[in-house]
C-alpha cells in the first residue's frame, strides 16, 4: 500500500442485510476514489450460528419468518437490491462461517496470483473475490440460495 492511499477496513457479514444494502456505498467509493483507496476485507460471524441468531433471538417475534419479514421491510426501503419473498422461510443458513471461509480462501489465492484474473466483472473494477462475495449476496437475498452449502459456492466459484 502506497503512503499516498487511504486504508478501509471494511468488516461484514455474508448473512447481513445492511451489507448487502450497503455494497452500492462501496462500489461508488471505488467507481470515485479507486486509485486512492485501499479496501481490507473482513468477514465477522454476526450470523455464525443462526439458530441462536435469529431461531431463539426472533423466537418472540416470529423466528425465521418474523426474521424474513423484517429484512424484506428494510429492503423494501432501498430500490437497488431485491429481496427474495421466502427469505428466511424455507432456505435457512446455517451459518456464515463457511461461506467466510470460503471467500477467504478465494481472497487468498487472488493475492497469490493463482487465480486467472479474466471475466466481464472486471470492467466494474473487481476482483474475482469482490465479485464472488457480491455473487454469494444476491444467490442468497434476491435468488433464496443456501449460501451455508459447499455445493452452493463450489457452483458460483466455477461461474466465474
Amino acid at each position: 500500500m502506497s503512503k499516498d492511499m487511504i486504508r478501509i477496513d471494511y468488516f461484514s457479514d455474508v448473512l447481513c442485510v445492511w451489507a448487502y444494502l450497503s455494497q452500492i456505498r462501496l462500489d461508488e467509493l471505488k467507481k470515485n476514489h479507486g486509485r486512492q483507496i485501499e479496501i481490507h476485507y473482513h468477514f465477522i460471524p454476526l450470523f455464525g450460528c443462526t439458530e441462536n441468531r435469529i431461531g431463539h433471538g426472533w423466537k418472540d417475534r416470529g423466528g425465521y419468518p418474523g426474521f424474513g419479514v423484517h429484512v424484506k421491510e428494510v429492503g423494501a426501503g432501498f430500490p437497488h437490491v431485491n429481496v427474495h419473498p421466502d427469505i428466511w422461510v424455507r432456505i435457512r443458513p446455517r451459518s456464515s462461517a463457511n461461506c467466510h471461509l470460503f471467500l477467504k480462501a478465494v481472497q487468498l489465492l487472488e493475492e497469490e496470483m493463482l487465480l486467472p484474473a479474466s471475466g466481464s466483472y472486471e470492467a466494474s473494477g473487481n476482483s474475482v473475490f469482490e465479485e464472488l462475495a457480491w455473487r454469494v449476496r444476491l444467490a442468497f437475498f434476491r435468488d433464496n440460495r443456501d449460501i451455508s452449502r459447499l455445493d452452493c459456492l463450489y457452483a458460483m466459484a466455477d461461474e466465474l
